[in-house]
Parts: C-alpha cells; sequence; structure tokens
C-alpha cells in the first residue's frame, strides 16, 4: 500500500495544537489515580523546562515538564500536578500537570482591604502585604484600597509573607 502512487503523493497534515489537546487528554485518563497536589509556581526555566513551586504547606520543589505538556506555566499560577508525591530537594516526578486559572486558592491567594501606608522610597503595606512601587503609582498614603495578594517567600528575612498582584483605590 505504502507503495502506491495515491499514498506516495499524501502531504502530511499534522495539527500541533490538536496533537498536544490529545496528549492532555490521556495523560489525565492514564493518571486520573495519582495523587493531585495544587502548587504555586515561583520561577521557570523556559530553555530547561524546570518549574520550581511550593506546595500548600509551604514544601518547596521542583520538577521538569514534559515537552508533551505543551505550555509552560507562568510565575505565579497555580498548577495542579500529578505525581507519587512531592519531593523535597530532588525533582518531583510530575506524570502530568493542569494549569488551574482560577487563582483562588486560599493556601496561595488572598483577598486584602484596607488603608495604604506609603514608605518614602514609594512601596506600602495594607496590613501585612507588600505592595511594590508600581502599584502604588497614583495612590497617595493612607488612601483606603483593596485587591488580591500572593504567598510569597521573603530571602532576606527567611519568612513567608504576602504579595499584592492586584490593587484598586476604594
Amino acid at each position: 500500500m505504502r507503495q502506491e502512487q495515491w499514498y506516495q503523493a499524501l502531504e502530511p497534515n499534522w495539527d500541533e495544537q490538536f496533537a498536544a489537546e490529545q496528549v492532555k487528554l490521556a495523560e489525565n485518563y492514564l493518571f486520573a489515580e495519582m495523587p493531585q497536589f495544587a502548587v504555586l509556581v515561583t520561577y521557570v526555566n523556559t530553555e530547561k523546562r524546570i518549574v520550581s513551586f511550593f506546595s500548600e504547606d509551604l514544601q518547596e520543589g521542583y520538577f521538569r515538564a514534559p515537552k508533551s505538556a505543551g505550555e509552560l506555566p507562568q510565575r505565579g499560577q497555580i498548577v495542579i500536578v500529578r505525581a507519587p508525591q512531592l519531593a523535597v530537594g530532588s525533582p518531583t516526578a510530575v506524570r502530568s500537570f493542569n494549569i488551574d486559572e482560577s487563582n483562588s486558592n486560599p493556601h496561595f491567594f488572598k483577598a486584602y482591604n484596607g488603608m495604604l501606608r506609603i514608605n518614602f522610597n514609594g512601596y506600602g503595606f495594607v496590613d501585612d502585604v507588600f505592595v511594590e512601587t508600581k502599584l502604588t503609582e497614583g495612590l497617595t498614603n493612607g488612601a483606603s484600597v483593596s485587591g488580591i495578594a500572593r504567598k510569597t517567600y521573603n530571602k532576606k528575612k527567611e519568612s513567608w509573607g504576602w504579595y499584592a498582584v492586584t490593587i484598586q483605590h476604594n
């Protein structure tokens, strides 16, 4: 059959997007019984496809995203990974992952509301939420604000805290 003229004349019609979607569906089916963990992406090395994260119980880890996974997650996104367990200090054996677009996991995000205190360097705080300079532009010290904050690790203080990702004047 491969030697026949009609077969030789065929041109391959490979749809990358369709193939990637089918791989995702197959992985979700194959690994459906494997435990799922919600993690927050803290860093992505796109060249090596290494994704660093911390888990709901604040354990740090990383995994290599398979090429079949398609699009890599971005820093600050919640990802649901399927793995036998989350490894600390060594790569997690992630079998599949899905990006959670909701960003509503209370372990990683919270709503805040209060008075903005801006210091002389331009950054500020709303209670325990750090607000970087680019978010305080156009706002005044003492303004009533609200927004969404993401859990983050402060290496200088060696402690967990909150980092504003959105802000709006009330």
